[in-house]
């Protein structure tokens, strides 16, 4: 064998076995990661102040603002106005139909009102006078009744069946007219209403009512501004229709501010009137303003849906910066405990509805019940089981 041939088959054997020594030694141990141990928060009873506040999110409006719609359904034939428009009081803002058969009602029934109006006037003028007349027409008739009466008494005696029956009608007669004489003095002295007045004052009423109903027919089919303002919002064009109350326009005064927002029916009970509130403003950065409660929603009865309001309104001291349509944070003091015992929320536990705390004393933990008053987003009210300074572990 050559001597390159042998050198080769020893370095070839050398690093056969080389390679399995590397081999025989196999992977590295892996590392176990030392246990991390859970600090538990700490905390300690403490006195201080538990005030509970509501915040809600409102908005800059108009004082003075009303929802407008029909009262009855339809569709819109004119919509006279367009949104940001300024309308003074009594402007048509919009028509469900044509208006002129309704305005020829109304003044149908106008003129017959005048007319009821006059004749009224005419009965209570000439009352005196018919009455006057209706006395003489009794005098009269009483001289008939009484020459009836003589001629009556004076054929029972002088004439026959056949003159005595004639003098009878006669007095019939008379006292027919004498009674109708003196009903009518009685109908015009005493009134009511089968009297020439009476009867007027029914036509009068009569005619009130028609022209009241044309005039109401016209208001159903147009709608008017019922005060100086701002068209905010508007919802419907011709063609669109509606329902009856359904909200097709707003109306607002926009010289005059206030702020609103809208609460729901859990929280309307701890508002009042008068409460103070702090606000910021999104036109004023942090800046922190004061104002007072002016009206919190009522119950709503079911009545006039389209015009209930649920939205507290609020009355800030300086009304002048205020910036229609700034959206605001409102904060309102509902209640507060000063002085007293509290601890952090995370500090309690609650198991199958008791309250309960860890307490630590001397190193040893055991569990507590407490009985907790007003709570905050911060603090809760402990009003028996702890005492101040003591320590809990938290979860």
């Amino acid at each position: 064998m050559k001597e390159s041939t042998r050198l080769f088959l020893t370095l070839a054997i050398a690093f056969s076995l080389t390679g399995c020594v590397i081999q025989s030694t196999g992977p590295e141990p892996t590392a176990i990661a030392t246990p991390i141990t859970v600090q538990r928060p700490e905390y300690v009873v403490e006195r201080g102040d538990v005030n509970k506040i509501l915040q809600v999110s409102g908005r800059v409006t108009p004082i003075k603002q009303q929802n407008i719609f029909f009262a009855t359904d339809g569709v819109v034939k004119e919509v006279l106005v367009a949104s940001g428009d300024i309308v003074q009081e009594g402007t048509v803002l919009a028509r469900l139909d044509a208006p002129e058969r309704y305005i020829s009602d109304v003044t149908n029934a106008q003129l017959e009102l005048a007319e009821a109006k006059l004749k009224l006037e005419d009965a209570q003028l000439n009352a005196p006078i018919a009455l006057a007349e209706a006395i003489q027409s009794v005098t009269v008739a009483q001289k008939v009744l009484l020459s009836a009466e003589a001629a009556y008494k004076w054929a029972t005696t002088n004439l026959n069946e056949a003159g005595i029956a004639k003098a009878k009608n006669d007095l019939d007669m008379a006292q027919g007219e004498y009674n109708k004489a003196q009903a009518m003095v009685e109908r015009i002295s005493e009134g009511g209403e089968m009297s020439t007045i009476g009867l007027a004052e029914l036509a009068l009423a009569a005619a009130e009512a028609k022209f009241d109903l044309a005039n109401q027919s016209l208001s159903s089919i147009e709608l008017k501004a019922p005060f100086d303002g701002q068209i905010m919002s508007l919802g419907v064009v011709p063609g669109s229709t509606v329902k009856s109350f359904q909200v097709i326009m707003t109306l607002a005064d926009p010289t005059s501010l206030e702020i609103s927002a809208l609460v729901d029916a859990n929280q309307i009970s701890s508002l009042a009137p008068g409460q103070a509130a702090q606000i910021r403003l999104s036109s004023h950065g942090d800046e922190e303003f004061t104002g007072n409660i002016i009206a919190v929603p009522m119950a709503q009865d079911g009545t006039n849906p389209a015009n209930y309001d649920s939205r507290i309104h609020i009355k800030i001291e300086d009304g002048a910066m205020l910036k229609l349509g700034d959206s605001a944070s409102i904060k309102v003091l509902i209640d507060t405990r000063e002085n007293v015992l509290c601890l952090p929320p995370a500090a309690i536990r609650t198991f199958q509805g008791e309250n309960f705390v860890i307490v630590e004393i001397n190193g040893i933990q055991r569990r507590v019940n407490v009985i907790l008053g007003l709570k905050s987003t911060d603090l809760v009210e402990v009003v028996s089981g702890l005492q101040e300074g003591q320590k809990i572990i938290g979860q």
